[in-house]
């Protein structure tokens, strides 16, 4: 598990600090305010250690390590129970820790500004214009956001010049600790002199060295390739802000020239002009999504250490009380070490805070935090209007709601198993912890209500402050029954790994739990007491509850919510397979997708409320498209195929076989079984008919209902309802014509016939002219 952790905050701490490998000796960990002060929390090769120092520079904390780990502060307690009050913590930073000789405390100091400093120099500010602001397709530093974890402010304004975008940086003062990034001078290089001026008091404006200044590109103007009067201009630009600034000059022009597809035309052409390849542009000059994203990750891939700060650049330096000596600027990077006895870890950088701790599974040796859960001391513990002893277990008498409560104490980001039994007759009870209401679990009649004879066994994460809270049951005014025993278990630690992410919003937690994995702020957890094994959940309520459910993965807020033992499913987006309980090999891509399907296999969805009804155990049926194959309320179909936009739309319960293709095609389907119809916006011949063919409205066929190497039915072109194999409506031009057989004669001229029938035999041509009337024409070699 220490090896899982470590990875997450690798990850962190490249997204949030872009270097490692800095002075091991102490590491950044935290960021925050500690009692209205400012505080820079660190940590040494084995643990963060913090604590208010006494005595304190003003407007300063004092922040200690250990190589030990132990945490330390007023509050915490030492070896044998001493407390560690400040003078104890301060006598110790002179004397060593109780004696010992390999205790080295080292505290850094910062103060409110400095830490100020820290923070606005993990922010990177883009200046520029339609480059950065990122027309016509999206912006780059979004783009960088995403790669580096950091905020990147986009200062990109389409149409300004350099003087321009300078004026507003520099009206911008809040922005100099900034990291900075400036692309300028596209608009106006031919005034040469003013670019470089204006680059220069960008520059000159910083506080700092972390900056890079992007060159000009040439657009697909005529002038502007290799050899044109403006490509010298740009070119001399460039070559300026290069020798000027060094390093820190990115040659992006060159870099976006080079990557030119030697398979498109259009790109070598462009490249022998010596501009941007048309696969990388939106128009003449601006980017696409794959230009942007392309600069974006030039940036990060080589010249991030130069958006980079130091911390070393703002702390304090750093003082070794225990030997005297003042060493050095502090030094620091995020590096991860072993958390001593997995205790919890916060990360606030930026505002994006990470807590990391241990929690684990239910175990059957867990104290119950209920007094007297078993009822075998009557009432001792529990009070509440209307519930009275009766003999091992708390009885309702119908005509009150008022709850049977008792006050429990729990702890902030703890985990709890609640284990209800009951008796009942009539009426229902829900249970809560200060006013959270608890999951009735799977024999929920409805909501969280508990109204049935049984056990009813759910988890809840208490997010709120550590202290004593109510835990109620609460009945109906109706409830004919009694409480017959009642457990609430702490979950045992040092078993499951969780990452919670905390941003402006809900905490979102990364789960864990035995294989299973999970990402959301809602019903997270669940996995914990379960024997589902083999998932991935990202999203609120994704998966949440999947009781037995395996090798499953739910990408969105509620995809495969109520699947409890389906297997090999996949859905993703919101609702996607919401409603599956039990199915199995199932695919949903697209808001709602599949969202009813009950127990069904073998179904695959693509868009948004593809066979959004399909329900129970609808089977091998294939939807591509937004809305196709919708259909009405409740349908159970199995084995058709639907694909294009609203294909079948209006598909009822029961149908079978059918083949759709195209946008708008068959939405009146209906009931009907085999139907094939391919084209756009067209419709079945009969709504709710079965077996009929419809190719383009041109082609139409009945009777269709041939499987494997069989053949059925009747083709018509231009003739909806075919009488014959094949019925024409038209005239048929051949530029030949051969029977697969001569016919049979008529036995007389009024033989059965009727009109237009046509045989040929080896001496004559018989044309029916009237109903049984028919002529001939002799037939002779030439």
């Amino acid at each position: 598990m220490k090896r899982i952790l470590t990875f997450f905050l690798l990850l962190f701490a490249v997204a949030s600090f872009g270097q490692t490998g800095i002075d091991k000796r102490a590491t950044i960990i935290q960021l925050k305010a500690y009692n209205g002060s400012a505080a820079y929390v660190w940590v040494s090769d084995s643990m963060t250690i913090y604590t208010p120092c006494s005595p304190c520079v003003a407007d300063e904390q004092k922040y200690f390590a250990g190589t030990q780990g132990r945490v330390w502060g007023p509050l915490a307690k030492g070896e044998a129970g001493t407390p560690f009050d400040s003078a104890y913590i301060y006598d110790s930073l002179t004397r060593g820790l109780a004696g010992k000789a390999d205790t080295s405390l080292v505290p850094a100091f910062i103060d409110s500004a400095s830490l100020q400093t820290l923070i606005d120099r993990n922010n990177i500010a883009a200046w520029g214009n339609s480059l950065t602001e990122g027309y016509p397709a999206y912006p780059f530093p979004e783009q960088l956001s995403r790669l580096t974890g950091r905020y990147v402010y986009n200062g990109g304004v389409s149409g300004e010049t350099s003087t321009q975008i300078k004026t507003r940086m520099i009206a911008s003062p809040d922005k100099f600790n900034w990291a900075t990034i400036i692309w300028a001078g596209r608009n106006n290089y031919s005034d040469s002199a003013s670019v470089v001026n204006d680059i220069a008091q960008m520059v000159d404006s910083l506080d700092h060295d972390n900056y890079i200044v992007l060159g000009i590109i040439n657009g697909n103007y005529a002038a502007e390739f290799s050899g044109g009067g403006n490509y010298s201009k740009i070119i001399n630009i460039n070559n300026y802000l290069s020798s000027t600034y060094g390093d820190r000059y990115v040659p992006i022009r060159e870099y976006l020239v080079s990557l030119y597809n030697s398979d498109s035309a259009q790109d070598v052409t462009d490249h022998s002009n010596d501009i941007v390849p048309a696969s990388l542009r939106g128009d003449n000059i601006h980017l696409n999504k794959a230009g942007y994203d392309t600069v974006a990750r030039y940036i990060f891939d080589n010249y991030i250490q130069f958006l980079t700060y130091d911390p070393g650049d703002v702390l304090y330096k750093y003082r070794d009380l225990y030997n005297g000596n003042v060493n050095g600027a502090f030094k620091g990077s995020l590096a991860v070490r072993d958390f001593y006895n997995n205790d919890a870890v916060d990360i606030d950088a930026v505002g994006k805070k990470t807590t990391i701790y241990s929690s684990g599974r239910f175990s059957d040796t867990a104290t119950n935090i209920v007094t007297n859960g078993s009822f075998d001391d009557g009432m001792t513990g529990w009070t509440g209007t209307n519930w009275s002893d009766g003999g091992g277990k708390a009885t309702h008498t119908p005509g009150s709601a008022s709850p049977l409560t008792q006050s429990i104490t729990v702890c902030v980001s703890c985990m709890y198993r609640v284990e209800i039994s009951m008796e009942r007759a009539a009426g229902g009870v829900f249970a809560a912890i200060g006013g959270v209401e608890i999951s009735s679990g799977s024999l929920a009649a409805t909501s969280n209500i508990m109204s049935s004879t049984g056990t009813f066994v759910s988890t809840i994460f208490w997010t709120g402050t550590t202290g004593s809270y109510a835990f109620t049951i609460t009945p109906q005014t109706t409830f004919n029954g009694s409480i017959t025993d009642v457990k609430i278990n702490r979950l045992s630690t040092n078993s499951t790994a969780q990452i919670v992410l905390k941003g402006g919003g809900a905490d979102a937690r990364l789960n864990v739990a035995g294989s299973n994995y999970s990402l959301a702020s809602k019903d997270v957890f669940r996995f914990l007491q379960k024997t589902a094994a083999g998932n991935i959940s990202i999203g609120d309520y994704a998966l949440s509850n999947a009781s037995n459910a395996s090798y499953n993965i739910a990408i969105a807020e509620e995809a495969l919510k109520n699947n409890n033992s389906g297997r090999y499913n996949v859905g993703i987006s919101t609702g996607a397979l919401r409603g599956l309980t039990s199915g199995s090999y199932n695919i949903a891509v697209g808001p709602s997708s599949l969202l009813n399907l009950g127990a069904g296999l073998n179904n695959t969805g693509v868009g948004r409320e593809v066979m959004t009804q399909a329900v129970g155990f609808s089977s091998n049926n294939t939807g591509v498209g937004s809305l196709a194959g919708r259909g009405t309320s409740g349908m159970l179909v199995t084995n058709n195929t639907f694909i294009g936009y609203r294909s079948g739309y209006s598909v009822d319960n029961g149908a079978v076989g059918n083949t759709l293709i195209g946008a708008l095609v068959a939405e009146n389907v209906g009931v009907g079984d085999g139907n094939i119809s391919v084209g756009y916006n067209i419709n079945l011949p009969v709504s709710g008919g079965s077996n009929q063919l419809n190719i383009g409205n041109i082609i139409f066929g009945t009777g269709v209902s041939g499987t494997g190497t069989t053949s059925a039915g009747k083709i018509g072109i231009g003739v909806k309802d075919p009488i014959e194999k094949f019925e024409v409506d038209g005239n048929i031009k051949a530029y030949q014509y051969k029977l697969y057989d001569l016919n049979a004669a008529p036995s007389s001229a009024t033989d059965t016939g009727t009109v237009g029938d046509i045989r040929i035999t080896e001496d004559f041509i018989y044309v029916c002219i009237g109903t049984d009337t028919w002529v001939r024409a002799e037939l002779s070699t030439w």
